[in-house]
């Protein structure tokens, strides 16, 4: 791609095109005579407040000439060289973000085993104390052992009759 227009040559060409001086567009804005040339120049950027004066007294609006500096700049910072060691930084993000939700992960896992280890542990010393001939023994022996196996623990259940 080719250099992009500058606000200087714009504004140059601007102000012969209307027959302006510099001086005159000094006068017209209110900026200095070597401020203007400093603009000019290219020594300068344009703020927003100069690009207002400037587009007061041409016609052409001050939202070009942000526009056109704007354009040049990401122009010129797309011309030069990465920092040394800058194609990495995105990579060692995308391997921390990597490594931080496999921790998460982890971190999930692990608390489901607490979680396990406590259920397996009091379930280890489960005990429901039946009458042998109540009917509804054989309904809460497997529906203890569902629960057991929902859990990830071995149902030994053991239920005793009194």
């Amino acid at each position: 791609m080719t250099e992009p227009v500058t606000v200087p040559e714009l504004l140059r060409r601007t102000l012969d095109a209307q027959g302006f001086s510099q001086v005159d567009l000094a006068e017209q804005t209110g900026l200095s005579p070597k401020h203007i040339n400093q603009i000019l120049q290219g020594d300068i950027p344009l703020s927003p407040h100069c690009a207002w004066l400037i587009g007061y007294a041409t016609g052409v609006p001050a939202e070009v000439w942000l526009t056109i500096q704007a354009v040049h700049t990401v122009w010129h910072i797309t011309q030069e060289q990465p920092p040394r060691g800058a194609p990495i930084i995105p990579k060692l993000r995308r391997q921390r973000d990597t490594l931080r939700a496999e921790a998460g992960r982890l971190q999930s896992r692990l608390d489901s085993v607490k979680q396990l280890a406590v259920a397996a542990h009091r379930a280890a010393a489960f005990q429901v104390s039946l009458h042998p001939d109540n009917p509804e023994l054989e309904y809460i022996e497997a529906t203890c052992r569902q629960l057991l196996a929902s859990l990830g623990v071995e149902p030994t259940v053991r239920l005793e009759g009194t």
